[in-house]
């Protein structure tokens, strides 16, 4: 999926119920005009989330074997247990940062 120019990006960390945690880049528009994450979580008609330029965190699978970055991750609603916006996907690690690695 790629971009429209214009197109509200949100980066985003997703936990799901079988414990992976994914982070990626969520395009709010299609999902409403306004943008909001919110929104993405409560439009009814859709029943799935689609990331972009997602990475499945590295301490969720010690083996590594997920690190390379994935062009598009669609996630059934279902199965988010939470998700978290991010100010900037690559900030150094730190308290209350999850950054793969």
């Amino acid at each position: 999926m790629a971009a429209i120019s214009g197109e509200p990006v949100k980066p985003v960390l997703v936990a799901l119920s079988d414990g992976s945690m994914v982070r990626g880049q969520l395009h709010t528009r299609q999902y409403t005009l306004h943008g909001r994450l919110s929104d993405a979580f409560n439009h009814a008609e859709s029943r799935f989330l689609v990331l972009t330029k997602a990475t499945f965190l590295r301490h969720a699978y010690p083996q590594g074997a997920l690190d390379a970055p994935l062009e598009t991750v669609i996630i059934n609603k279902r199965q988010i247990v939470f998700a978290l916006p991010l100010e900037d996907p690559e900030a150094q690690e730190g308290p209350g940062n999850l950054k793969a690695g």
